[in-house]
């Protein structure tokens, strides 16, 4: 029966009570179908896991989506070796909240400063990529992608609210950041951006067969 009761995650109940969310098969696979709708995910595609897999976020979108695409999965050892692991798999997605994107952006930064001539270099620790001249956009955006293993295409990022800025400036050197809300009653996914839409101070528009 594919609305009988198939499998119970914890929630930490942001704005309740935790407790025990009951899914069936049927909340799943529509929460994958109407995802997969939305998102090109290809089976050359390699997901990193670096989220609890008790978790719906990373369950449906981390670990049944790309078995359900016929792409690939390779797991995190320790959050102290994101950055290492990175470049050892050569991931194409990435799954992660804010805070994982906010850090990897911050060291990013941090590394085109200090690989610039110092006429290009910002204060503060500020983005200086918008100001460059075309050749040195070309070179930067280069080993940014090589530090994050080359193949990675695709940030996909929720759980909280992402700072609009560090979207936009993962887009111009050319890493898409979805940014979507979901909560674990929905199996997860309610709203996000896409391969279509994408708005860098919004969770996106609701998914097929969803409605708030």
């Amino acid at each position: 029966n594919p609305d009988e009761m198939r499998i119970l995650l914890f929630t930490s109940g942001t704005t309740g009570n935790a407790k025990g969310v009951c899914l069936s098969q049927r909340n799943l696979c529509s929460n994958l179908l109407s995802t997969y709708g939305i998102v090109k995910v290809k089976r050359s595609d390699l997901f990193f896991s670096i989220l609890p897999l008790h978790h719906t976020y990373e369950c449906t979108l981390g670990f049944l989506l790309p078995i359900y695409s016929g792409a690939s999965i390779c797991h995190c050892e320790g959050l102290r070796y994101i950055v290492k692991n990175i470049q050892e798999y050569h991931p194409s997605v990435i799954l992660c909240v804010p805070l994982l994107l906010e850090n990897l952006h911050k060291n990013i930064i941090k590394n085109i400063n200090k690989g610039l001539p110092k006429k290009y270099q910002k204060e503060n620790n500020e983005n200086p990529y918008k100001d460059l001249p075309i050749f040195l956009k070309k070179i930067v955006k280069a080993k940014v992608k090589n530090t994050l293993g080359g193949r990675l295409r695709v940030f996909i990022v929720g759980a909280a609210s992402c700072k609009p800025d560090i979207i936009s400036d993962f887009r111009d050197l050319k890493l898409n950041t979805l940014q979507g809300y979901g909560l674990t009653e929905c199996s997860p996914l309610v709203a996000g951006n896409t391969d279509f839409f994408q708005k860098d101070d919004s969770v996106g528009l609701p998914i097929p067969n969803v409605e708030y």
